[in-house]
C-alpha cells in the first residue's frame, strides 16, 4: 500500500430493518445502515478498516424551491435543504415532502480517496433512535449509545470477514477476508467524537458483549472533528492510541472546543502505550462544513480571523482541511507509515496544501509521559513556586498559577504572566538546585503557551506575524545559554474565535535542544522565559516537557510558517445586533425564535423544566443550557419534535427562579419568567 490513489473505489450500502438492541439502546428502536467504501479489486486484502461516525443533527430536512433572505443581505439559495424536523427518529418517517438527512454521507469527500489508498471506510447513520433523542441521566447525549452502535457494527463487520455470515449483497462484493482487524482507526465529528472515545473504552471493558464476537481487533487511532466531551457519566479518554482533535477556531455549535480537554488530560492519565497525541486548529472553520450534509452554518461571524465557510452549501476549502489531516494521519497510524504524522509535529513545517488555505495552531504530546517523555513542570505549585517547590524569580510580570476553564480541562494548570512595562521581563521556572537536572539525554524541550487579547491585540484579522517576541534560555546556576527565539520555530498569535467567543487554546513550542548553544546540558537549573514585545500584554505557559527521542529530521529553515493566501468566501461579517435574527438561521433557518416556560414537574430525584417556542429549536451537538439570573443548568435535551427543551434539576439543587433564557452553541433564546 502507498500513499498514491492506487486503487478505484466502490461505494455501496448495507441497512437493515430498525429494532430494539439492547447491548446499544434498549428504550428505543434504532438501525443498522452504513455506507461502504473500499477498493474495487477483490483479493488485494486484507485492508485497514476506519469507521467514520458523523455527530448530532436533524434527521428529516426540506429542499428550498426559492430563494430565502432570513437576514437582510444573507441569501440562502434555492436548492439548499433545510433540517428542521427529526420525526424520523422515533418513527422512521419524515413529513410529507421532508427527507431523510443522510448524515452519514456528508464525509464522502474524504472517504473515497482514503479508501483509494488501501483502505476501507464505513460511515455509520445513527439517525433512528440516537440522533436529536433524549437519553437517561447517565448518557444524555447518547454518546454511550453511539459507541455501542459503532461496536455493533463491528460485530457484523468481523462475521463477514471470517465468514461466519454471509455479506449483504447490497454490497455487491464479498467481504470475506478483506478486513485486516490488527489495524482499525475511528474517526468521530462532534458527539461522534465522544462516541468513538465510548466504543474504544466498552470495547475494553471486562465481559462487554461486542468483544466474543468481534474477536481479536487492534484499535490504534482514534481522529476527532469538534468534538463534545464531558456529556456522559464517565470520563471518556483517548489512551492507548494515537489521537489527534481538530478545533474550528470559528465553532459555533461546540463554541468551547470541549475536544481540547482530551488532549489536556493525556498530559497527566496513566498510558503506556507510546502513541502521539494532539490538536491541530483551523482557523476560521465552522463546525458544520466538515460535513457535506449539514448545508446551512452554525455561525455567520469569525472574530480575527476570515472564515473558510459558506453561508450555505458546500465549501471546498474546509473540506480540504480535512483531507489534508485525516488521510494522513490514518496512513501514519493505523497503516504504519509514521512520517505522514509530521502534520501534526509543530517540529515540522504546515504542508503546503494545508498552507494555501488558511493558518493553524498545533498541540503536539508525541508519547504520552513516561518512557521517552517526561513532564518536568505542570505548575501546581503556587505562584513564583515551582512544583518541586522551589522559588521561581520574575521581573517586570505579575505571575499567577492557576487552573484554566472553558476551552481546558478543569485539572490544567498554567502559570499566567502578565505586564504592563517596557523594562526588563521574564519568568524563570526552576527545576532543580545546583545540581539541576540533567539533560544530556534530552533531544527536544517543549512547552504550551497561549497568549491573550490585551491592549488592543485582538482588532485585526490575524496573519503569519507572530503578536509576541517570546525567548527562551536554559539556566546552569549562574550561567545562562544563548537565547532562542520562538518566533523562529513557531509564531505565537493572538486568539480567535466566533461572535465574541475568543479561545485562549494552548499550542506547542517545540524546541530541539541543540538550538540553547552554550548550554551546560548536564546540569540545568532552570528555563527562563524572556518577553521582549509588546510592552503589555497575558501570556500562559503550561507542561513544560522533555524529549529523549530524536526522529525528527529538523534540517530545514527554522521560520517554518508561510503566509497563506486567505480563502475569500464572498462572507459578508454580520454586525452583532442581528443576534436574534441570527438565531433563526443557526436553527436551521426555522420561523420562531420565541421561547415560553411551559411547565414544572416532579419527576424521580428532581423536577424537569420545560420549555417551549412556536418555531423550532435546533438539533446541535452541545448540550442547551439554562441561564436563569446566576444560575446555570446544563445537560438540557431537545426533543424529537424539537419544538420543547427540558432541563432536570436535582432535588438536593434548590429550583431556579427568575429571568430566564435558554442558550445552545452561541445562540441564546430569551424566555420570560421562571416561577
Amino acid at each position: 500500500i502507498t500513499t498514491a490513489l492506487a486503487f478505484d473505489v466502490s461505494t455501496a450500502t448495507y441497512r437493515f430493518p430498525a429494532s430494539v438492541d439492547r447491548e446499544v439502546l434498549p428504550q428505543f428502536e434504532t438501525e443498522i445502515w452504513a455506507e461502504v467504501y473500499r477498493p474495487t479489486k477483490a483479493g488485494k486484502g486484507p485492508f485497514p478498516l476506519v469507521i467514520f461516525l458523523h455527530g448530532n443533527h436533524a434527521t428529516c430536512g426540506t429542499v428550498l424551491e426559492e430563494d430565502i433572505e432570513p437576514i437582510p443581505g444573507v441569501i440562502i439559495p434555492k436548492g439548499i435543504r433545510i433540517d428542521d424536523d427529526s420525526t424520523y427518529t422515533l418513527t422512521g418517517r419524515c413529513p410529507r415532502n421532508y427527507v431523510v438527512v443522510p448524515n452519514h454521507e456528508g464525509y464522502r469527500f474524504v472517504a473515497k480517496p482514503l479508501a483509494a489508498r488501501g483502505f476501507i471506510v464505513v460511515s455509520i447513520n445513527a439517525n433512528r433512535g440516537i440522533n436529536a433523542n433524549e437519553g437517561p441521566r447517565s448518557d444524555p447525549s447518547l454518546n454511550f449509545a453511539r459507541g455501542k452502535l459503532i461496536l455493533r457494527h463491528l460485530t457484523l463487520l468481523s462475521e463477514w470477514n471470517d465468514g461466519r455470515k454471509g455479506t449483504p449483497k447490497s454490497l455487491g462484493a464479498s467481504l470475506k477476508g478483506q478486513i485486516d482487524f490488527s489495524k482499525v482507526g475511528f474517526m468521530g465529528h462532534s458527539r461522534g467524537g465522544e462516541g468513538a472515545r465510548a466504543a474504544l473504552q466498552t470495547l475494553r471493558e471486562p465481559g462487554n458483549p461486542f468483544k466474543p464476537v468481534i474477536g481479536d481487533i487492534d484499535v490504534k487511532a482514534v481522529f476527532e472533528v469538534a468534538p463534545v466531551d464531558g456529556q456522559t457519566s464517565q470520563t471518556l479518554n483517548a489512551d492507548g492510541v494515537a489521537s489527534i482533535i481538530v478545533l474550528p477556531s470559528c465553532d459555533g455549535d461546540v463554541f468551547d472546543l470541549g475536544g481540547l480537554r482530551v488532549f489536556d488530560r493525556a498530559f497527566r492519565i496513566p498510558d503506556d502505550v507510546e502513541r502521539p497525541k494532539g490538536t491541530i486548529t483551523v482557523i476560521g472553520a465552522n463546525h458544520n462544513a466538515f460535513n457535506t450534509e449539514w448545508q446551512t452554518t452554525d455561525v455567520l461571524e469569525c472574530d480575527g480571523a476570515e472564515a473558510i465557510f459558506e453561508i450555505a452549501g458546500e465549501s471546498r476549502p474546509q473540506q480540504k482541511t480535512l483531507r489534508r489531516t485525516l488521510i494522513p494521519f490514518f496512513l501514519a497510524y493505523v497503516q504504519g507509515l509514521e512520517e505522514r504524522g509530521k502534520v501534526f509535529d509543530p517540529a515540522f513545517p504546515i504542508s503546503e496544501g494545508l498552507a494555501s488555505v488558511t493558518l493553524y495552531e498545533r498541540g503536539h504530546l508525541r508519547a504520552p509521559p513516561g518512557r521517552s517523555v517526561t513532564l518536568v513542570q505542570s505548575f501546581t505549585g503556587n505562584a513564583l513556586e515551582s512544583d518541586t517547590g522551589l522559588a521561581n524569580i520574575a521581573a517586570g510580570v505579575s505571575v499567577t498559577h492557576l487552573n484554566l476553564s472553558f476551552e481546558h480541562d478543569e485539572t490544567q494548570r498554567a502559570a499566567r504572566l502578565t505586564w504592563n512595562t517596557t523594562d526588563e521581563k521574564f519568568y524563570l521556572v526552576r527545576l532543580g538546585d545546583e545540581d539541576g537536572i540533567d539533560m544530556t539525554d534530552i533531544n527536544a524541550l517543549s512547552f504550551r503557551v497561549a497568549l491573550s487579547c490585551r491592549g488592543g491585540q485582538c482588532r485585526d484579522i490575524i496573519d503569519a506575524t507572530p503578536d509576541i517576541d517570546l525567548r527562551v534560555s536554559l539556566v546552569s546556576g549562574k550561567r545562562e545559554s544563548q537565547v532562542v527565539k520562538v518566533e523562529d520555530f513557531v509564531a505565537i498569535r493572538r486568539p480567535t474565535g466566533a461572535f465574541g467567543v475568543e479561545h485562549d487554546i494552548l499550542r506547542t513550542v517545540d524546541l530541539p535542544l541543540r538550538a540553547f548553544r552554550g548550554a551546560r546540558v548536564e546540569k540545568v537549573t532552570g528555563i527562563k522565559f524572556s518577553i521582549v514585545s509588546p510592552s503589555q500584554g497575558r501570556l500562559f505557559i503550561a507542561d513544560i516537557t522533555t524529549d529523549t527521542e530524536n526522529y525528527r529530521d529538523l534540517d530545514f529553515d527554522f521560520r517554518q510558517e508561510v503566509t497563506p493566501p486567505l480563502f475569500n468566501s464572498g462572507y459578508r461579517a454580520v454586525d452583532k445586533v442581528v443576534m436574534p435574527a441570527f438565531s433563526r438561521l443557526n436553527s436551521a433557518l426555522m420561523s420562531g425564535g420565541d421561547c415560553h416556560f411551559q411547565s414544572k414537574e416532579d419527576v424521580d430525584g428532581g423536577l424537569l423544566l420545560t420549555f417551549t417556542t412556536s418555531g423550532k429549536f435546533p438539533v446541535m451537538d452541545s448540550m442547551p443550557e439554562l441561564v436563569v439570573g446566576g444560575a446555570v443548568v446544563k445537560d438540557g435535551i431537545v426533543l424529537p419534535t424539537m419544538d420543547a427543551v427540558t432541563f432536570f434539576v436535582p432535588a438536593a439543587e434548590k429550583s431556579p427562579q427568575g429571568s430566564a433564557s435558554v442558550r445552545m452553541g452561541i445562540s441564546t433564546w430569551a424566555c420570560g419568567e421562571l416561577l
